[in-house]
């Protein structure tokens, strides 16, 4: 909420989240551009990714793991993420990147 420019914030608008929206994705853009600086190079596209997925100022693009595919239904939503997760840690072993514990 750093980024989000005043007027925008909930305690002084009163408007819709929609029309809200695109005044946070911005905010948000410019919140990850800094995020990606904080991982390591090899995986900053792979990790900037998982987390605007996961918390997309637009609720309907949230889940996703990608365009074309479809949000996940059940309690199984979230093993897709560990997953990308290990394989990430996995090939951070590989390339000797020691993981951040």
């Amino acid at each position: 909420m750093q980024k989000l420019a005043s007027p925008y914030q909930a305690k002084n608008w009163g408007a819709s989240y929609v029309e809200v929206m695109p005044f946070i994705q911005e905010a948000m853009a410019q919140a990850l551009q800094e995020l990606r600086a904080d991982f390591p190079e090899q995986f900053q596209g792979d990790l900037v990714s998982i987390v605007l997925d996961l918390c997309h100022p637009n609720p309907r693009l949230r889940g996703r793991l990608g365009k074309n595919e479809h949000a996940a239904i059940g309690a199984l939503w979230l093993q897709r993420y560990a997953s990308r997760f290990d394989v990430l840690e996995k090939r951070a072993r590989v390339r000797g990147a020691k993981p951040n514990v």
